[in-house]
This record gives C-alpha cells, sequence and structure tokens, in this order.
C-alpha cells in the first residue's frame, strides 16, 4: 500500500517476506550499509511475530515499530505466551503508546510510568500507575472488573 500510494518512497519500501529473501529494495547497493540503516516496520501483527524476530535478530541498524501488535491473545495464557513476553518482547523499548480498554485507557510516553485512566462523566480520570507494561490481569484488577479477565479466559479458550 505504501508502495501504490507514496511513489517517491516506493524504492525504500518493502514487505517482511522481501527482507526474508533478502529481496531489500532502496538505493543503496551495498547489503552491509542497508543492515545498519535505520529500519521502520508498519503494524506487523501476530502472524508476524517469527518474521519480525528474524529480521531484527539479523538486521544491526536501529529498528522502530509502529502500530505493532505482535502480542496474540489467542496464546495470552501458557508457556508460549510468557516466553514471548520475557523474551524478544521484552528487549523493545517502548517511547509512546495508547491503549484503548473498555471505558478506560492504557497512556505510556518515554521516559515515565505507564498510566491507566478510567472514564468518567467528567472525562477520563488517573487511575493508576505502573513501572512496567500491566499484564490483563493487573489491569482488571486496578479496574475493579476481575470477571472480564474470567470471561476473556473462557473467549481464549474457544
Amino acid at each position: 500500500m505504501a508502495k501504490r500510494d507514496a511513489p517517491d518512497a516506493a524504492a525504500f519500501c518493502s514487505t517482511l517476506l522481501d527482507w526474508q529473501r533478502g529481496q531489500l529494495n532502496g538505493n543503496s547497493t551495498n547489503k552491509t550499509e542497508q543492515q545498519e540503516s535505520p529500519l521502520i516496520l508498519v503494524a506487523p501483527g501476530p502472524p508476524d511475530y517469527a518474521s519480525v524476530e528474524e529480521i531484527c535478530t539479523n538486521h544491526s541498524g536501529a529498528v522502530l515499530l509502529l502500530n505493532g501488535r505482535l502480542e496474540d491473545a489467542a496464546i495470552g495464557i501458557g508457556s508460549v505466551a510468557r516466553l514471548r513476553r520475557k523474551g524478544f518482547l521484552a528487549t523493545w523499548q517502548n517511547a509512546y503508546c495508547v491503549q484503548p480498554l473498555l471505558e478506560a485507557a492504557l497512556l505510556h510516553a518515554f521516559p515515565h510510568e505507564w498510566q491507566l485512566f478510567k472514564q468518567s462523566e467528567a472525562g477520563f480520570l488517573a487511575l493508576a500507575s505502573f513501572e512496567q507494561k500491566p499484564a490483563a490481569e493487573e489491569l482488571d484488577a486496578a479496574l475493579g472488573q476481575g470477571f472480564l479477565a474470567i470471561d476473556r479466559f473462557l473467549k481464549d479458550l474457544s
């Protein structure tokens, strides 16, 4: 889509598949130069997890994820999810995030803590702060919504 909508930048756009195949675009003909240049990954999702991890492992330059959603609710419980959260995903430094929740929102702006806001008649009011991104269970507890965790658990199982 970026190649279509921004033809002037098309030469600098590649897909994850292009990177895996080693078919890199751009005006640099030197592979070392491409490996050291900044890389921006736009909206990678859970199916892209393995590709993103492989690319980041092999890319020596800076990598910026925009709207990355590499965590998958379908594997949100169990050892696979914990390994991902404690492994590759833990190596990322979050710069800015606004995550809408049911009648609430989670905000992070580096270097400040994660802040949880709850919607009220007066607008969004600060409810809690966290040093690290809170897990769903922590959000449920802070919002007093323990039954939502059970509902999410049952939904993830189906």
